[in-house]
């Protein structure tokens, strides 16, 4: 057997240039280069026929191995039903998984070719699992859906901008930015009433950043004009003037062009009797309830007590404010004097009445029922004075 050496022999090179001009041709008169559907330019996958595993508002997405990186989990895609002019929303549930061509992940072959450590590692695909949002109207409505994408239809993954239009994330007051995008922030409208001023909650695990989360919404809400009222059972947030120090919030906030600041015109307010949890936070008060401004009725609620106790309570109530009057234990203003003529007491107590008054009331009226010889002391100088007239009172009183 003689062996021809290929640089020996040119037959292949000297093909005649016809017999490329009428392949050319046959494949014009064909309709020329095969080219994807104008309406599938830039998709990134196509949808999968239905098997009987298949479950109800999901399809399965099936895309070359280049674009698998293109559609990370939670991503929100497009999906062109050509058959039947449908346009559908949806998001990546399940993957980006990676699946060989032609033969299953775990058969004998594909079993063989890992072990080996893939010498002959075969071409493979991308599948992911793409849960239906809603199918798109004409007009950018967007409604459940009540069929599914067709199959073979193409599907696009939607830009940061698409996204945020999908989800409604403009507004004037940034919460943050969406998880798996780096240009996707996420944005709330601060000013509108149906959401802040409403019930919101924020949840999480111990040390997962709930407090962290509710500072930058104290942060940015205030930014918008917004006024924040923190009750503070933990003293949690008594360092809110204060920027972080913690090294990861820094490297993040320098990732995003940031500077660490502390949230501006804080004010720490803390009961009388106790200790601010921040003492060296610079706008320090402390306050505490008058009783002169709960309601008696607000007041029983309170104590629950029952109606006879009711009834007592109110009684000594009555008598504590005639004794105030009389023995002018409060001293008034005539406007605040002529005030007390409005006065709801289901709104509010009675102005200038302490603690002190009621229970001297209290403790007079106990030793008048019991007929004690000898009179109990009283706080309030006035009711002491006039204690005579405090018993005239609490025997006037009585059924």
């Amino acid at each position: 057997m003689k062996i021809v050496h290929p640089e020996s022999n040119n037959s292949v090179l000297d093909t005649p240039d016809e017999a490329f001009k009428a392949i050319e041709d046959d494949s014009a008169a064909s309709g020329g280069e095969q080219t994807a559907p104008g309406t599938a330019e830039g998709s990134i996958g196509r949808t999968m026929f239905d098997t009987p595993s298949c479950k109800d508002g999901t399809v399965t997405v099936l895309l070359p191995k280049d674009n698998i990186d293109m559609l990370p989990s939670q991503a929100l895609v497009r999906i062109d039903s050509r058959i039947d002019g449908r346009t559908y929303l949806g998001a990546v549930a399940e993957g980006p998984f990676s699946e060989p061509d032609g033969l299953r992940a775990d058969s004998t072959p594909m079993v063989v070719t890992t072990v080996k450590g893939g010498f002959l590692m075969p071409s493979y695909h991308g599948r992911v699992q793409v849960e239906v949002m809603g199918e798109r109207l004409e007009d950018g409505t967007i409604v459940p859906p009540r069929r599914r994408p067709r199959p073979n239809s193409p599907v696009f993954v939607l830009s940061a901008k698409d996204t945020g239009d999908v989800l409604k994330l403009h507004g004037n007051m940034q919460l943050g930015m969406a998880d798996g995008f780096d240009d996707l922030a996420v944005c709330v409208p601060g000013d509108s009433k149906s959401l802040f001023p409403r019930h919101l909650g924020i949840l999480g695990t111990t040390g997962g950043g709930k407090s962290t989360t509710v500072s930058g919404l104290v942060a940015k809400a205030q930014h918008e004009g917004v006024s924040i009222i923190l009750i503070d059972t933990e003293g949690e947030y008594c360092a809110i003037n204060e920027a972080a120090l913690d090294p990861r919030m820094l490297h993040t906030l320098e990732n995003r062009g940031m500077k660490p600041a502390g949230v501006s015109d804080t004010h720490v307010m803390h009961l009388v009797g106790r200790e601010a949890k921040n003492p060296k936070h610079p706008s320090i008060s402390k306050f505490s309830l008058r009783f002169s401004d709960l309601s008696p009725y607000a007041i029983q609620e309170i104590l629950e007590l029952n109606e006879a106790q009711e009834t007592r309570f109110h009684k000594a109530y009555d008598i504590t404010r005639a004794a105030i009057e009389r023995f002018k234990a409060v001293s008034r203003t005539p406007e605040e004097q002529a005030a007390l003529l409005e006065l709801d007491e289901f709104e509010t107590g009675y102005p200038g009445m302490t603690l002190n008054h009621l229970y001297d009331v209290v403790v007079q009226t106990a030793a008048t029922v019991d007929k004690n010889a000898d009179d109990p002391f009283l706080q309030t100088p006035q009711f002491k004075a006039n204690q005579g007239q405090l018993k005239e009172l609490i025997h006037a009183s009585k059924p």
